[in-house]
Formats: structure tokens, C-alpha cells, sequence
């Protein structure tokens, strides 16, 4: 957990200091931080498994982790991720973008997915909690919706609040996938998948959407990601977490 801490400050710290700096000295910047973050969550947690072994799924986990993987693949073609993939493979930024995507999915996966949720986990296993994985996932998931406070400095606050929501709420998704797949590379590999966007390395959007869209979209891949770790934590009751 205090690794955590001290990435977060150390790179809020060099992005501050590089905030008139070119997009590429940025990128590249972010990417070195992001493999030194992956090196220090491998050392730290010794692993990127949650289970020696995972345990096998339940009826009901399997159907509601179907749900909320289904609902994310909704969001990306409601926010048209698919449409925009001709403009992105046609764009002059094309290896800006990707390297600015690959480098933020490293960093806060292994940061809140690695670092934040399984020190949370291993807290609430000390302590003897019950829903140990839906805590971690909701306090993992409250930190990565906060570190987008930081965009209040040249965003408007409304759709940086809004950031904040669905950056929450894909926090549960992404800890529940975590749990999951037993891994952090399929987090990895969805959060850079979902910053592939031509508009990252652009400003921060000033129009926000409507509250009521965000909660229809966001709403069901909250519930449904909630609903596993639910399951999750009744099914491996009896089984700790033994690489978090």
C-alpha cells in the first residue's frame, strides 16, 4: 500500500512539473514510470495472481461475470470505440496514442488493481471482514475515481465529476475482472484497449453528457460487477487469497 502511495505522488509530482512539456516527452515519461509501477508490483506482490490456483466458478458467478463483460462491450459501442478505429489507425498521432494508452493502462492497473486492491484485500483478511473482495474492490475503486480530482485543474468540474463516476465504476469492473481471471494482464490489456482513443492525447473534454445516459450505461456494469464479487467472496469463503 505505501508503494502505492508513493507512485501516485511521484507521478503527479513529474506530471506537474511537465505540464507545458511536448505530448511525446509525456508519453514517454508516463511509460517509463508505468514499467517501473508494473517492476515494483511484481516485486511487491511477488505475483499478479490473486490464488495459486483459481477456484472454479459458480453457476451464478459465471452468469454475472458474462453480464458485466457484455455491458462494458455495450459502453465501448454506445461511446463508439469502434467506430472511431478507422480514425485512430488514420491518424498522425497513431503511435502517440497507443504509447499514452499502453503506458496509463501499466501504471493504474498495477497500481489500483495491484498495489491498492490487494493491500486492501490482505487488510480485510487480517482483520477478519466478510466481503473482503467487494470492500477492496469499492476502496480500490474510490481511489482510482479520485485520482481524476487532479483533471480540476483544466477541466470543467461537472465533467471532471463525471470522469470521477465512471472512472469508479469501471474500478469494480476492472478489480472483479482481476478476480476473475486471476491475473492483472487482462486488466491491463482492457484499460489500454478502452484509453485507445484518439481523443486522449488531445485536451480534456469541456461538454459533459447527461447524469441520466452515464447511469443507464454505467448503472448495469456497476451492478452486475458488484453482484460477482458478491458471489465471489460467498463462494471463496474458506479460501484465502494467497498471492494478493
Amino acid at each position: 500500500m505505501a508503494a502505492g502511495v508513493g507512485l501516485f505522488l511521484v507521478y503527479n509530482a513529474v506530471m506537474l512539473y511537465l505540464y507545458d512539456a511536448s505530448e511525446w516527452l509525456v508519453a514517454s515519461i508516463d511509460a517509463v514510470i508505468a514499467l517501473i509501477s508494473l517492476g515494483i508490483t511484481w516485486w511487491t506482490l511477488k505475483s499478479f495472481k490473486l490464488f495459486s490456483q483459481r477456484p472454479k466458478f459458480s453457476r451464478s458467478m459465471k452468469i454475472w461475470g458474462l453480464i458485466a463483460l457484455v455491458t462494458v462491450m455495450i459502453m465501448m459501442i454506445l461511446n463508439g470505440f469502434f467506430q472511431n478505429l478507422p480514425l485512430l489507425f488514420g491518424s498522425n498521432d497513431f503511435w502517440l496514442i497507443t504509447v499514452i494508452a499502453l503506458a496509463t493502462g501499466i501504471f493504474e492497473e498495477t497500481l489500483c488493481r495491484g498495489l491498492f486492491f490487494s493491500g486492501f484485500l490482505d487488510h480485510t483478511l487480517y482483520n477478519g471482514s466478510s466481503f473482503r473482495f467487494t470492500r477492496s474492490a469499492i476502496y480500490s475503486a474510490f481511489l482510482f475515481g479520485g485520482f481524476h480530482f487532479v483533471n480540476f485543474l483544466g477541466g470543467n468540474p461537472a465533467v471532471v465529476f463525471q470522469q470521477m463516476f465512471w472512472a469508479f465504476v469501471l474500478g469494480v469492473f476492472l478489480a472483479a475482472l482481476r478476480v476473475a481471471t486471476n491475473t492483472l494482464v487482462w486488466g491491463i490489456l482492457l484499460h489500454s484497449l478502452l484509453d485507445w482513443v484518439p481523443s486522449i492525447s488531445g485536451p480534456i473534454r469541456q461538454s459533459g453528457t447527461s447524469w441520466w445516459e452515464l447511469i443507464a450505461v454505467f448503472g448495469p456494469i456497476f451492478i452486475a460487477s458488484l453482484i460477482f464479487l458478491v458471489s465471489a467472496d460467498q463462494r471463496y469463503l474458506k479460501i484465502p487469497a494467497e498471492n494478493a
